[in-house]
């Protein structure tokens, strides 16, 4: 997967990472990351995501920089 290996090669730990993805083809990308965002209507079973089916770039950002 090749945000598994780009982390890898660069040394960023999961906890460090966030992917926003909007069809099941993201979900081994949204795997990968810590804080899973999924902008697409309807979640993918078994995708435990935090799911904004708008995809409202400003919810997307409060969900990256939360605290």
């Amino acid at each position: 997967m090749w945000l598994a290996d780009l982390m890898r090669r660069r040394g960023i730990r999961r906890e460090e990472t966030v992917a926003v993805g909007d069809s099941w083809r993201d979900v081994p990308m949204l795997e990968a990351a810590a804080v899973q965002v999924y902008v697409g209507k309807v979640l993918p079973r078994g995708l435990t995501a935090i799911h904004l089916p708008d995809g409202d770039i400003r919810d997307v950002a409060r969900v990256i920089i939360r605290p």
